[in-house]
């Protein structure tokens, strides 16, 4: 029986050019890249609707949605995630030369067999330390539902579970509401 491999730890400096160069998206936590699983067809499906749904509910004067090809980061500790979308108040504060942003009111991740503990644990504490910070959206991609997290203070955080074609999904951080029929219109559950 032979030693178990050691956890190779990567400074973000690192991360980030080798990010750069790579050909698959990674996300970075606790001086470890992560390597992000590729998605089902109706995972895709699920985060585009989304994305397009939220869009068009924005004022876009006081709004920008942005997408799952550029990163978050959150500076202590230093990590870098892609959430399947987010939305900013104003403008994006961009850093890494434009890479990744600082600065998002809601986040919006679409849950996978192999992310969803991540997502609702790690992750979330995590986007808990980013100081505009609001709302954390989890999308199923297998069943009609959203569950919705919206900061009450500091410390605390409402729920609210959203199920079925007919649910609509109020977004407080942004002052829109969403139809989870829109976020689901492509979208062929297996039975």
């Amino acid at each position: 029986m032979g030693n178990p491999e050691p956890i190779v730890q990567y400074t973000p400096e690192e991360y980030l050019k080798l990010e750069h160069a790579a050909a698959y998206k990674n996300e970075y936590y606790n001086g470890m890249i992560l390597p992000m699983e590729s998605h089902t067809f109706n995972q895709n499906m699920v985060s585009m609707d989304c994305y397009f749904a939220i869009n068009a509910a924005l004022n876009r004067a006081e709004w920008t949605p942005v997408g799952s090809i550029v990163k978050i980061r959150i500076d202590e500790p230093m990590t870098y995630f892609y959430p399947e979308m987010a939305v900013v108040k104003g403008k994006p504060q961009l850093k890494d030369n434009k890479y990744s942003y600082t600065n998002p009111t809601l986040i919006v991740e679409v849950l996978a067999e192999w992310s969803e503990a991540f997502d609702r644990g790690k992750k979330f504490h995590r986007y808990k330390l980013i100081p505009t910070f609001q709302e954390y959206v989890l999308v199923s991609k297998d069943e009609y539902q959203a569950e919705v997290f919206y900061k009450l203070n500091e410390a605390d955080w409402q729920y609210t579970s959203y199920e079925g074609l007919e649910a609509v999904m109020e977004l407080r951080s942004l002052g829109i509401q969403v139809k989870l029929s829109e976020i689901y219109q492509r979208v062929e559950f297996e039975l």
